[in-house]
């Protein structure tokens, strides 16, 4: 061993998160649509081990310095951590990487504008990690996925975790209704086209943040309803999976 801080964790777990954390660390450098050179990769892990390696308070500095970076003050945490949130919302559910995800957690509940009261709706439970996150900051989270088994087994993290304010839904969301508004509502995956069914479900004043656009180069909304009307804001630009359902119309070409 070397004696860092490091040495306590699981040795993949702590390579996955030094690597993440330097790449979102050089997002300006490399963005999500560029694919990283073997040189890079090396690049982009040594900046992370550098942050890692001296320890929680060093990894909470680094955190702030995304969430510091120049752009909009309303970018969502796809722009703010990068590939660090990115794989954190999706996978890495193993128990090695507890430890790294408490830490992006904490993070997140300090540096997230929603207000104690709000209503929020999470369209693709995922792994439920961001669910755990948005449960922590609103009063009450509706979650919906078409997968049972992802929200199974969040439900179950959930619980573990005496978290008592998250209500799932299994269906698919394009052909469920809510029956309510949102003060706030996450779409984890990509769409297509134009969300009009999902701003319909926003109160006057809520926001939405959805990714948008034909991949690979997506672009990350923020609207936010005034009336009938919505203003729109551009955060970013990015790549991810789409929301089933919302995938582009096939291209038939002569």
């Amino acid at each position: 061993t070397t004696g860092l801080w490091l040495d306590s964790f699981e040795l993949t777990a702590a390579a996955t998160f030094t690597e993440l954390l330097g790449r979102s660390l050089l997002l300006e450098k490399f963005p999500r649509s560029l694919k990283l050179s073997p040189v890079r990769w090396r690049m982009a892990a040594d900046v992370g081990f550098f942050s890692a390696s001296q320890g929680e308070a060093q990894i909470r500095e680094a955190l702030l310095h995304l969430q510091a970076r120049d752009g909009s003050p309303n970018d969502g945490l796809h722009a703010r951590l990068g590939p660090l949130y990115d794989r954190f919302s999706r996978d890495l559910e193993v128990p090695e990487f507890t430890p790294f995800r408490t830490l992006l957690r904490e993070h997140i509940l300090t540096t997230w504008p929603l207000a104690p009261g709000d209503d929020v709706l999470e369209i693709g439970t995922g792994s439920g990690f961001v669910t755990a996150c948005l449960a922590a900051l609103a009063r009450d989270v509706t979650s919906i996925d078409r997968h049972a088994e992802f929200v199974d087994r969040a439900r179950a993290r959930l619980v573990a975790d005496s978290i008592t304010n998250v209500r799932f839904e299994t269906a698919d969301v394009f052909a469920w209704e809510p029956g309510r508004q949102f003060d706030a509502i996450c779409v984890t995956g990509a769409v297509a086209t134009d969300p009009d069914r999902f701003g319909a479900w926003l109160k006057p004043g809520g926001r939405l943040f959805v990714i948008h656009g034909r991949s690979p180069v997506q672009e990350a909304l923020l609207l936010t309803r005034h009336g009938d009307t919505f203003h729109r804001e551009s955060l970013f630009e990015t790549d991810v999976p789409y929301l089933h359902g919302a995938e582009p119309a096939a291209q038939f070409t002569l």
